[in-house]
């Protein structure tokens, strides 16, 4: 083999082939000895620029010189098959992130590199496979699968590299034990908590018979869960079945694939410290590509792939162990539909995080939002014309169209070629831009942190997407105590401005801007026809500040302010409420939640409502 960058023919030979297979044309390959340590690989591919690199040292010392064909043509296969473009191997990231998020693997951003590798090889390995036996009645695919079968992880019993390599049996038609040993390695052994002395001689007589009692429900609590711990357990030989057959499932959509995968492999990321941090650590081929933008964050986040709900695995596990599967969803740490908050934001890590919460807040608003515009109709005008029409005798004489009568018939008969032009109603006018937003989000200690996934910030970001869609402005306030406020100066357009005012957070008290809300409205006049002016409050608190609760000063403001105001809508979370559930306090809108997970639903409805 050629130790430079320059291919000897006997590479071009095994390039060529690799191509001829798939049918397609890239970038020649880069021969790089030594290089493939650091990647983990002596093959690996850059999304990036549709490159092929090996490392030819760490190839011959693997034995897969004779092999290079199958190689090349498993590296092109990524941008044939799986992952294909940049966009698509983040979308992949981001969907294994939520299954060892959802799987309650700590710190899931650094091991999804791993999962998404081997679900990337596992596609490209099985069309490969397809596509060399169609051209030489023959897999080239074995020598790869033995190559990995003397790794140091599958020799140490890394658990997941046997479920991978008995996925290949299946997919490749191998006997098994061909590849992977013929029984899986054991679970690793897991301790347990010392039970805690309860003998009769420790409990005094008058409370051993509730000791009794609560000794046989803590059994049978113990009992069900350890029935639940069986049904969650990884089955190895069982897992690469099912895998196996999401691979052929999902050969031509991999970013739905990688969350079933996903949820497969990720509970062995649990009990397997053989990959240590997610590394790959040569585990199939390897993928290097720059850190994503900020547009690129917001292409990905919104494929809704990425928000649909999760296969259960468990569920089917649950009721193969006859457990009620309602059951067996408990067992899931997290749940849900998205990559929780602070896992988007450990796994875009490389972008500034008020680009990555609002990328987050934008895609789970979107489906809630209603743009709001203003829709007045206009009387009919003489000079919109209709087709023509018969004029009868009765008519005024003053609405024959001459023009159109002679074109008729050259012979006027009054009432059987006489015409006349109708005239049609306007259709009714869209005003945009005529209706603005004045948002006040409590950002006080008892609110959730944007950084934590706030709904507080979802629900504001829901109505201000619909002011904003339908050509409105918006004015963003976060307040907490005495003189914490922050946001936009004045009603905006810009989303940068907007956001800046939903992500900031202060974590004091709780006091209502009033002197603020005064001087921004002392002296305007009432809306005019056409015109709309929305205030909006989100808070956990009962707002009796608003009204000038402990500052007799300003107690009548929001009066005022009032009366200028097309709408008032105060929405506060009733556990929280300080005040006795006022329906109309001076003319605002009182919208009670039972809880702050409530206000984006809440949101959604007020921007139906508004909208009119």
């Amino acid at each position: 083999m050629s130790e430079n960058s320059t291919l000897s023919p006997a590479v071009r030979a095994a390039w060529e082939q690799a191509l001829a297979w798939w049918g397609v044309q890239v970038h020649e390959p880069v021969l790089v000895p030594g290089e493939g340590g650091a990647v983990g690989s002596f093959a690996w591919f850059s999304v990036d620029g549709t490159q092929v690199s090996v490392d030819t040292a760490m190839l011959v010392a693997a034995h897969m010189e004779k092999h290079l064909p199958a190689v090349f043509a498993h590296e092109v296969g990524h941008h044939v098959v799986s992952p294909a473009t940049r966009l698509t191997s983040l979308k992949i990231l981001h969907q294994m992130t939520r299954a060892l998020a959802l799987a309650g693997v700590d710190f899931p951003a650094r091991h999804a590199p791993l999962l998404s590798n081997l679900w990337n090889d596992l596609l490209v390995n099985a069309r490969l496979d397809q596509v060399q036996r169609a051209a030489t009645g023959e897999s080239g695919m074995t020598p790869i699968g033995a190559a990995l079968a003397e790794h140091p992880a599958t020799v140490r019993g890394s658990r997941i590299m046997w479920v991978y390599l008995r996925t290949y049996e299946h997919l490749w038609a191998l006997p098994a034990g061909t590849l992977a040993s013929a029984a899986p390695p054991a679970p690793p052994a897991t301790s347990s908590r010392p039970e805690r002395d309860t003998s009769p001689t420790q409990v005094p007589e008058r409370y051993r018979d509730a000791e009794a009692a609560y000794q046989a429900a803590r059994a049978e609590a113990q009992r069900l869960h350890q029935q639940l711990a069986e049904a969650s357990m990884p089955r190895p030989t069982y897992d690469a079945a099912r895998l196996a057959h999401v691979v052929r499932a999902f050969a031509w959509d991999p970013v739905s694939g990688a969350m079933a995968a996903g949820m497969i492999l990720a509970p062995y990321m649990r009990e397997d410290a053989t990959p240590q941090d997610g590394d790959a650590s040569g585990m199939g081929c390897a993928e290097t590509a720059e850190a994503p933008t900020v547009q690129e964050l917001g292409a990905v986040l919104a494929d809704r792939r990425l928000w649909e709900e999760p296969p259960d695995v468990q569920e089917a596990d649950a009721r193969a162990h006859g457990i009620d599967p309602g059951q067996a969803e408990k067992t899931h740490p997290g749940g849900g539909q998205a990559l929780g908050m602070a896992h988007t934001l450990a796994l875009y890590s490389t972008l500034p995080p008020d680009a990555v919460m609002s990328a987050w807040y934008r895609t789970q608003a979107r489906t809630s939002v209603r743009p709001w515009r203003t829709v007045r109709g206009t009387a009919p005008g003489a000079d919109l014309v209709g087709p023509l029409e018969l004029w009868d005798a009765g008519d005024d004489l003053a609405d024959i169209d001459w023009p159109g009568t002679f074109h008729a018939s050259p012979v006027v008969v009054p009432g059987v070629t006489t015409r006349r032009r109708s005239t049609l109603e306007d259709e009714p006018v869209v005003h945009e831009g005529a209706i603005t937003l004045d948002l006040y989000v409590d950002s006080s200690g008892s609110m959730r942190h944007p950084q934590s996934g706030s709904p507080a910030v979802l629900a504001g970001a829901i109505l201000c997407q619909s002011i904003l869609a339908g050509g409105g402005k918006v004015r963003v306030t976060s307040f907490s105590g005495p003189g914490q406020v922050a946001g936009t100066a004045d009603f905006s357009r810009k989303e940068a401005e907007v956001w800046q005012g939903l992500l900031h957070f202060f974590g004091g008290g709780t006091s209502f801007p009033l002197d603020l809300y005064e001087r921004r409205y002392a002296g305007m006049r009432e809306p005019r026809e056409g015109e709309a002016r929305h205030v909006v409050v989100l808070s956990d608190d009962g707002l009796s500040s608003m009204f000038g609760a402990g500052n007799a000063r300003y107690e009548s403001v929001a009066a005022r302010v009032r009366t200028v105001l097309t709408t008032g809508t105060l929405m506060v979370c009733l556990p929280y409420a300080t005040t006795t559930r006022p329906t109309e306090r001076d003319g605002y809108r009182y919208l009670y939640l039972d809880s702050m997970d409530d206000a984006p639903a809440a949101c959604a409805r007020l921007a139906e409502v508004l909208r009119g």
